[in-house]
């Protein structure tokens, strides 16, 4: 068995160190205690270079703005002393409530609280955020937390990121959350963006609600030079929260990244709405790379109100995901006839997930079902061939199965149908440069087809000019008992990581005018994240605009209309499609000169194009409608081998 997690020698003589400290100094005694703001206060005792000061109780809360911690300190709690975000305060979106950027050889421990105000955070006169932390970790080393509760923020918990941006932050190093509770927090009850040596002993992630992923933990690296790197949970325990108790959302990583490698033992999950989830992200999955290992070791997954597990974008030359001894107890409490376990059916991934273990894995059930999601694999996507081990279930008769999946069993199971052989292209990236823009209505909102989005997905647009941009945004309800939910943009420079202005995603049908400021001509991206399972789609626009699909597919749901795409002289345009399942669409190519170039009723076997050489540059045209066979609902949707990009009107593009 390989050993995920190994703590050297640095790591046995920092916790001597901190475990050594000298006597501390209380800070209303040494700093005052000022029961309206105490920012001064507190922020003196952090500055002081004591080793050790005390945060003691007092009558209330020790109100406060934001705080920065330094190195070399340890900051110990009283029993049921509190530091209290400032209400009325945190108004910038990334103002957390204490935050330690690059420091070493720091300790919070005791039975205290940082606590925030996160319902106030969801109204005017704030803007939408999912940034105001509790705890903020920035390219940290050898940090000790123990014992704290950390309520009500209005981002995560805690957040383990970097200070600086892209591959400039170091990623935090060496650190420790023991006995911590994270609580009603709106993001995450932790976030892990760039971790090594990261433990995780005895905390409590429970109630995240408010924007997603809602999860108690999350590890979601934002840039491929990051680490997910020796990161170890221990006997904790994620209950209640809206999203997944586990996930491992590896989005950002490619071939240049380092391995990922994290390991659960003994954790629970209990009415989460999954359990575990783990997804990869941008590299080719044809090119073998070593992405690592998951490791989840004598884990109890209960009561999850969707599956247990979920995991998807993990093809066969990539790392590999054991279970090993774990038990998934009445799970799918929301949907009781839907499978336990997911690996292999979804429909929007090019490539089939595998390469997964699963060893004296034990299903209890409370419904009658199958215990693994069924999928038929067409000669373009294939099927797996390292999904192995061996699972017992226990049906809602008592009946007991026990399943040996080897090679016999995974023949019978992962059965083929015949797909169309067509030559699939690499996607391309976006360069700004030598760009020409066509915009045959400057400043003019220009209806386009609404094609519903779900989750998160990226828009590229071009701006003339230093100022106001324009789009009018709706959204779509999906299941008659949900209603509009919260979601946002966020506008980035193209190509930048850093959130230029934020807003809400409109909760309205008809459509909303959204408006941007930008500062300067150029390019920019637009992404947007949240609206739960709800379709946000712009469908006017008074720039020129594009569907960004250069590093993953866009998924739509229930949409219909027309898209462009631009292929230069000398290049092959390829088009992608996946539907789920018998969710699927029909589809139209039209050449630049408005000839059909393919037609298909229905893509129940995907739907894939890819052009001869163009003889000229020009747009091709994509006409989506509803199938005669199957039903149009979930489906995605891909440009490859020329930059990855779907314009919305054929008006306002560039080439």
């Amino acid at each position: 068995m390989r050993q995920v997690c190994t703590w050297g020698l640095g790591a046995v003589v920092w916790l001597a160190v901190v475990g050594t400290a000298s006597a501390g100094v209380k800070v209303s005694e040494r700093f005052g205690y000022d029961p309206v703001d105490a920012t001064k206060n507190l922020q003196a005792a952090l500055d002081s270079g004591l080793p050790e000061i005390i945060v003691d109780r007092q009558s209330g809360p020790w109100f406060t703005l934001p705080l920065k911690g330094r190195s070399n300190q340890t900051i110990v709690f009283e029993d049921g002393a509190e530091i209290c975000a400032k209400r009325g305060a945190f108004l910038s979106p990334g103002a957390s409530l204490l935050t330690l950027a690059s420091v070493s050889n720091v300790t919070l421990r005791g039975k205290g609280v940082l606590r925030m105000w996160h319902q106030d955070y969801m109204k005017p006169p704030y803007k939408p955020s999912e940034w105001r932390h509790g705890l903020s970790l920035r390219s940290a080393r050898q940090v000790l937390v123990e014992g704290l509760s950390i309520i009500d923020s209005g981002g995560d918990g805690v957040y383990l990121g970097i200070d600086g941006e892209g591959r400039a932050g170091a990623p935090n190093r060496d650190i420790i959350l023991r006995d911590v509770v994270c609580d009603r927090n709106h993001r995450q009850g932790v976030s892990v963006i760039s971790a090594a040596n990261l433990l995780m002993e005895r905390c409590v992630l429970k109630n995240t609600k408010g924007t997603p992923p809602e999860d108690g933990i999350d590890f979601e690296p934002n840039h491929p030079g990051q680490l997910i790197e020796n990161c170890v949970l221990r006997d904790c325990v994620s209950e209640n929260n809206a999203g997944r108790g586990f996930e491992m959302a590896i989005l950002q990583f490619d071939a240049t990244s380092r391995p990922v490698s994290i390991r659960l033992e003994n954790c629970r999950s209990v009415n989460d709405y999954g359990a575990f989830y783990y997804t990869l992200g941008k590299r080719d999955p044809l090119v073998p790379a070593d992405d690592g290992v998951v490791e989840v070791v004598g884990c109890r997954f209960e009561k999850a109100r969707h599956r247990a597990v979920s995991i998807v974008r993990k093809p066969l030359s990539s790392g590999r995901i054991s279970f090993r001894d774990c038990v998934f107890d009445q799970c799918c409490a929301d949907e009781p006839k839907r499978p336990d376990v997911s690996i292999l059916f979804q429909g929007h991934e090019i490539y089939p997930a595998d390469s997964v273990t699963f060893t004296n894995v034990k299903i209890v059930q409370g419904d009658m079902r199958d215990w693994l999601a069924p999928a038929l694999f067409d000669e373009f996507r294939g099927a797996p061939t390292w999904v192995d081990g061996d699972v017992t279930v226990t049906d809602a008769q008592g009946k007991i199965t026990r399943v040996a999946m080897d090679e016999a069993w995974r023949a019978a199971r992962f059965k083929s149908v015949p797909g169309e052989k067509v030559e699939i292209l690499s996607p391309c990236p976006f360069s700004t440069e030598g760009v020409r823009v066509v915009d045959e209505a400057p400043g003019e909102m220009v209806a386009v087809s609404p094609f519903y989005t779900r989750y998160s997905n990226a828009y590229v647009f071009y701006a003339a000019q230093a100022g106001e941009v324009h789009f009018k945004i709706a959204q779509k309800v999906i299941g008659r008992k949900r209603g509009y939910m919260d979601g946002t943009l966020n506008l980035r420079a193209y190509g930048a990581s850093k959130t230029l202005q934020a807003c809400a995603i409109p909760k309205t049908a008809k459509g909303e005018v959204v408006t941007f400021r930008v500062p300067k001509a150029g390019f920019y991206s637009l992404s947007t994240r949240g609206a739960g399972s709800n379709g946000s789609a712009i469908i006017g626009t008074d720039v020129p605009l594009a569907l960004d699909t250069t590093e993953n597919m866009a998924r739509f749901v229930l949409s219909s209309g027309t898209l462009w795409a631009h292929c230069p002289q000398g290049k092959r345009l390829c088009l992608l499609g996946l539907g789920d399942g018998v969710e699927t669409f029909s589809s139209e190519v039209s050449s630049p000169d408005g000839a059909c170039a393919q037609r298909r009723a229905h893509n129940l076997g995907g739907f894939r194009f890819t052009s001869a050489p163009a003889a000229a540059g020009g747009l091709w045209k994509l006409t989506i409608g509803k199938p005669s066979k199957g039903v149009l609902e979930d489906y995605s949707l891909q440009v490859r081998g020329v930059p990855g990009l779907f314009f919305l009107s054929e008006r306002k593009y560039w080439r």
